[in-house]
């Protein structure tokens, strides 16, 4: 019943405020308006900044005001949107190549392509639970929120930390093969040359992920493995004198 016009402000949420890189102005019904650090109240959003505007001549404008913005920011993984318009429309395009679409609310159309992507939403407010306006806290509209998150590429050194998982697996049954050929052949292996075949089955991923920074992960892998099965052939053939043993 007793709104203060003259306190009027814009408040706009940001859940990470670090990533502003530059002012943000606002253009208010032409005029702009510098945002200040922090919220008058946090009863909607947690973080963001705040921008007062004057709303209080209300037969000039009608009760219509036109407001606009631009943010340059950076250090995001994700982007997402809140639709507290009575309809909100969002698109975004994008060089990015992995996008990955989730929230409450999935893009109408998208194109991907190795040039990027497209997307397009479109959110009214019936597709919401809380109403359009509404006075004291109303945390419920951070469950509406929809976007993109900037997924990463698997790299070389995320497919090398894969490999290296498997190594207790590899080099136990490389050791089980060592140890059956000793009792079926009747060749004595000395635990210290089972030390030595453990470090040689190392220095496969060390050999991996030094050619996987220079050629292609496969290209890499197959090198490595390559050299590491001649190494312990030759280090097999070494200790039992016998091609056949060898070749088992």
């Amino acid at each position: 019943d007793n709104i203060l016009w003259d306190n009027a402000f814009v408040s706009l949420g940001m859940s990470d405020l670090r990533g502003i890189q530059e002012n943000i102005s606002l253009q208010w019904n032409e005029q702009r308006y510098q945002f200040n650090p922090g919220l008058e109240t946090n009863d909607v959003i947690n973080n963001g900044i705040t921008a007062s505007v004057p709303v209080q001549d209300l037969d000039s404008t009608k009760g219509d005001w036109k407001f606009a913005l631009s943010l340059d920011f950076n250090g995001s993984s994700s982007l997402n949107f809140i639709p507290v318009g009575k309809s909100t429309h969002v698109t975004i395009n994008s060089p990015w190549e992995n996008p990955s679409f989730d929230g409450s609310f999935l893009p109408d159309n998208r194109e991907i392509s190795k040039d990027g992507f497209t997307a397009n939403w479109e959110v009214l407010h019936l597709n919401r639970p809380y109403p359009q306006s509404f006075r004291g806290s109303n945390r419920a509209i951070q469950n509406s929120d929809f976007g993109v998150n900037l997924l990463i590429p698997i790299d070389e050194y995320q497919k090398s930390m894969r490999s290296a998982k498997y190594a207790a697996m590899f080099i136990t049954l490389t050791f089980l093969i060592f140890f059956f050929v000793q009792i079926l052949s009747h060749v004595r292996i000395h635990p210290i040359q089972y030390i030595m075949v453990g470090l040689a089955l190392c220095v496969f991923y060390t050999l991996l992920i030094a050619f996987s920074e220079h050629i292609s992960f496969k290209l890499s892998y197959l090198i490595s493995s390559v050299a590491i099965i001649t190494l312990i052939t030759a280090f097999a053939h070494s200790i039992s004198k016998n091609k056949l043993v060898t070749k088992v």
